[in-house]
């Protein structure tokens, strides 16, 4: 890593700006990065109980109406050779989830401390305009739950209209400080996306990156130097 630099202003990285310009934020600046050098969470050891497999598999049972796990069913229904390979399955599967949770919590953790220590100079209005997007997020929700935005905000959020609102404007704030300080430590890196991290990423592609307008690819290209930045902070 290198010798981090606070200086007035720092500018980001040109495909982030790219992306801030897409969405239409304006007069949004980092004016100082944190000093991120000795940032460093360390991920616990994860472990999966029998309890916790247990209840796992008691859930699909319930979903197929069966008692018990046999070899027939696991052959059938699930594709797979033996009962011992579909417990391993489910471990894994929880194993993984675990660690995904453990991540996302010290990745909170690193960018909490980022945006505590750097400085920011933000136009509220294209704050406010970001936030609609927000609002839109929890439309999208409540249309999942069968609900109008003004019933989910109230029975499932439990808050008012004006705290809502307060809460929308405060994850715009909070999201656009992620994108400036994500864009500012890229920079300050020199950090890349490659032909390699493009590869990473084709099975969860719905089509090939090549086909892909120029927007979406850099929504991508955000989300992988995204995961560089938090994965310079977070040791495994």
């Amino acid at each position: 890593m290198s010798s981090n630099k606070i200086a007035s202003y720092p500018e980001i990285d040109v495909r982030i700006q790219k992306m801030l310009d897409y969405m239409k934020i304006e007069n949004c600046k980092i004016k100082r990065i944190a000093e991120y050098d000795r940032l460093q969470i360390e991920l616990p050891e994860v472990s999966v109980s029998k309890k916790e497999i247990q209840e796992s598999i008691d859930e699909l049972l319930d979903i197929y109406g069966e008692k018990n796990i046999s070899e027939d069913f696991v052959k059938k229904e699930l594709e797979m050779n033996s009962v011992q390979e579909y417990y391993e399955s489910v471990r894994k599967e929880l194993t993984a989830g675990k660690r995904n949770q453990e991540f996302i919590s010290a990745r909170n953790k690193a960018m909490d401390y980022l945006i505590k220590e750097s400085k920011f100079v933000l136009d509220k209005e294209s704050v406010a305009e970001y936030s609609v997007e927000i609002v839109d997020s929890y439309e999208t929700e409540a249309y999942l739950y069968d609900m109008e935005l003004d019933r989910y905000v109230a029975e499932e959020l439990q808050m008012t209209e004006d705290e809502f609102f307060e809460e929308c404007y405060r994850e715009g704030d909070e999201l656009i400080k992620n994108y400036l300080i994500v864009g500012a430590i890229v920079k300050e890196e020199n950090l890349e996306v490659t032909e390699a991290d493009i590869k990473e990423l084709s099975g969860v592609f719905e089509k090939d990156f090549d086909e892909y307008s120029e927007e979406e690819k850099t929504y991508i290209q955000y989300q992988i130097l995204e995961n560089k930045v938090y994965k310079m902070f977070i040791k495994e």
